[in-house]
């Protein structure tokens, strides 16, 4: 189940959603005028939870809502059905962020290997700290992901680095080359498997989903 966080709603665009195909969103379920059944729809083998724009209203909404932090996870308990649930979270820190950690058990950070994303993890560590005192003690972070990797740059080699240096061996590392086939099948409403099956964008990520599987197992 892949559900889409993010009022742009890249993830729904990118899999060929078009507004116009629902009614009912992850909007929806989040203020629980929707059943989870309600608000899926199937693409490609995938359900998708898809967004749209009325899900920035949410912040202001759920502001004084002592449960405010908890509208996900409740949204999503009929999920057990699913082997996998994926949130694409939108890229700041506020009420939705802390939504999809209070309901997730496990972390991917995926970075762009430059100095600010640096900056961004150490609020990310901040965030899931927070939840962990909020009541989700389970919560851990298992993979860094560097995404649009350069290895013949310095740079990203040493952002690599350096997140080594305070991460050590308790995460596993990811590394999605730079790939103009990525963008493109995402403009085409289409998977990179389905785009482009031979390209490095296919293996980069066959590679991530089963160090991911991997992962899961050895717990």
């Amino acid at each position: 189940l892949l559900i889409d966080f993010d009022p742009q709603a890249n993830l729904t665009d990118g899999m060929g959603i078009k507004e116009e195909e629902f009614k009912l969103s992850i909007y929806d379920l989040l203020k629980g005028n929707a059943k989870l059944e309600d608000v899926i729809l199937e693409r490609n083998g995938l359900s998708i939870i898809p967004a749209n724009i009325l899900l920035a209203r949410t912040d202001k909404e759920l502001l004084d809502n002592p449960q405010k932090y908890y509208m996900l996870k409740k949204g999503l308990k009929e999920s057990e059905n699913f082997d996998y649930v994926l949130i694409d979270c939108l890229p700041s820190l506020g009420i939705l962020t802390l939504n999809a950690l209070m309901a997730a058990n496990e972390v991917y950070i995926p970075l762009q290997p430059e100095y600010f994303a640096l900056k961004g993890i150490r609020k990310l560590l901040d965030a899931v700290d927070f939840v962990k005192e909020e009541g989700n003690n389970n919560l851990t972070i298992t993979g860094m992901i560097y995404n649009r990797f350069d290895p013949r740059k310095i740079h990203h080699r040493e952002v690599a680095a350096k997140v080594r240096e305070s991460f050590g061996n308790k995460l596993f590392y990811t590394f999605i080359r730079e790939n103009i086939a990525l963008p493109e099948s995402s403009s085409y409403g289409k998977s990179i498997f389905e785009y482009k099956p031979n390209c490095h964008g296919v293996e980069d990520y066959s590679w991530l989903c089963k160090r991911i599987v991997k992962s899961e197992k050895s717990r």
